[in-house]
């Protein structure tokens, strides 16, 4: 897996799209409906599970399958630093007055914050939440198709909602082509997009807003050219999913039988 246009630790959704099209591991051969089905129960786990020592335990195993799956661990880790700086910038307003032991007591003006076991605690967990959700995302994207992941979609989610998410994950690729020409236009100039945006951040926020712009119009450009072609609104999808077979089950029940043990875990306290 290469760094791709859009750098070190954003994803790269074409990249992330070749995966789902061309992956060849176990978890790309399950039926779409039991990834959708994991994912779920993923979520629930994240929602419902307190203790931080489960969450990473949780965490390591998603890594884990990331790797059966055939993603490096490294790249997925370098595009989870946006998730975990986004918490993290909020986590830092949240940690400070929770009750237990002080940490640290840092005196600002007539007052001191004060940081607490109990706080940081919070702080890890809020993190770990976070990177969970971000990477079982991640990996059920890298092993779906497309037409798999539209077919999902529109049997899922009522109409109009569904039409909503799937022209939006269409207009999402525009704007990031738009995003890749102004990066390619800025590395050609000798900039970059860190001192772009420190030294002359009015230019920088016009060209962001350009971007958003320019692909607003071409969005209007291919919905004209969709309506050319029969689009009255409904987007249909054909696609056949294939069902659920013997894999299918053998891994619901083994990461069914995980989950509940994380959850027998958390109920009976057995784990802080």
């Amino acid at each position: 897996m290469t760094r791709g246009w859009t750098g070190s630790h954003l994803p790269d959704p074409d990249l992330i799209t070749w995966y789902g099209e061309n992956g060849r591991s176990f978890l790309s051969l399950l039926s779409p409906w039991t990834r959708v089905t994991l994912l779920i129960g993923v979520v629930v786990l994240v929602t419902v599970i307190p203790s931080s020592l489960l969450l990473a335990v949780l965490y390591l195993v998603i890594l884990l399958f990331t790797r059966a799956a055939g993603l490096p661990a490294r790249q997925i880790l370098s595009w989870s630093v946006i998730p975990a700086l986004a918490v993290l910038s909020l986590v830092l307003l949240l940690i400070w007055g929770e009750p237990g032991t002080p940490l640290l007591a840092v005196p600002l003006g007539g007052m001191t914050l004060r940081l607490t076991d109990r706080g940081l605690l919070l702080a890890i967990t809020l993190l770990l939440r976070a990177l969970i959700s971000f990477t079982a995302s991640l990996l059920f994207l890298a092993t779906t198709r497309s037409t798999h992941l539209a077919a999902v979609v529109s049997r899922i989610f009522p109409y109009p909602a569904d039409q909503i998410l799937l022209l939006a994950y269409r207009f999402l690729f525009v704007t990031l082509s738009m995003v890749r020409s102004l990066l390619k236009s800025l590395w050609s100039r000798g900039g970059s997009l860190l001192s772009s945006a420190g030294r002359q951040s009015r230019v920088f926020a016009d060209a962001g807003a350009l971007v958003f712009l320019r692909s607003y119009d071409r969005a209007e450009r291919i919905g004209k050219a969709m309506e050319s072609r029969g689009y009255n609104g409904m987007y249909r999808v054909r696609t056949e999913l294939p069902p659920p077979g013997m894999r299918d089950a053998l891994v619901l029940l083994g990461a069914g039988g995980f989950g509940v043990l994380l959850l027998a875990a958390t109920i009976t306290g057995a784990v802080p």
